[in-house]
């Protein structure tokens, strides 16, 4: 539903597929009818990365999902315009009900990173990481043809909570994607936070509001977690 005021109070009326789209600013024109739904809802729309979900029950109102191609692809319409975006959905009391975040620390021509990826799973499985998370759940892609790493991943937290940490090697992503990469790349890792619900709606305030992106994902990180050095010492 959305809501508008009149000389006789709140006033609620179902949203259309074309309020939407205008909430998007995209052309409903742009969007291509699939031939089932997602989710629960019997119905979709799509344009390139950008879906939009209806036809579910009467309390599931219509669900706009933007994967992180999609996001670029919206881009290319508008450019980094995400503050006026959210600030026109939260003006009509949408609720946002996931928001992920990334940070990532690209390095070229033999420049290290900040860190590997790996160099994370071994500190942690020595006990030298606190943190607000109580477990960690690290993967690897293994070429089985030779035995080579393909790309690690670790991540902090249950998929399940309201927010989870993912540190993983984007390239490795990439190009087992089939993407090329360039040539003179020496590293990309990317830290990425997953926040649902409650948590994802308050970073949407904060971010409304003023406050940048880096300065969320680094003030988040720097409550929940920090890795240490072996001293000897029980005490992390």
């Amino acid at each position: 539903t959305m809501a508008h005021e009149s000389e006789h109070g709140t006033v609620r009326t179902a949203v259309t597929i074309s309020d939407v789209c205008r909430l998007l600013n995209i052309p409903e024109s742009e969007f291509v009818d699939m031939p089932r739904g997602l989710h629960g809802y019997h119905h979709q729309k799509v344009c390139g990365d950008i879906r939009i979900l209806y036809g579910g029950t009467a309390d599931m109102g219509m669900h706009v999902q933007m994967s992180g191609q999609g996001c670029r692809q919206w881009e290319t319409y508008f450019g980094d315009q995400w503050e006026a975006l959210l600030n026109e959905l939260l003006n009509h009391d949408c609720k946002i009900s996931r928001l992920d975040l990334a940070i990532d620390d690209i390095r070229y021509d033999g420049d290290k990173p900040f860190f590997k990826v790996g160099d994370l799973i071994k500190k942690a499985k020595k006990g030298l990481c606190r943190s607000k998370w109580r477990s960690a759940q690290p993967t690897e892609k293994i070429k089985l043809a030779d035995g080579t790493s393909h790309g690690k991943t670790i991540y902090y937290g249950s998929p399940t909570s309201k927010m989870q940490l993912r540190i993983y090697e984007k390239n490795f992503e990439r190009k087992n994607a089939g993407m090329e990469l360039e040539e003179n790349l020496t590293a990309w890792n990317r830290v990425e936070l997953q926040l649902t619900d409650d948590r994802a709606q308050t970073t949407v305030d904060f971010i409304t509001k003023g406050t940048t992106t880096g300065e969320i994902i680094f003030g988040i990180l720097s409550h929940y977690i920090n890795y240490v050095d072996d001293n000897g010492d029980s005490n992390k």
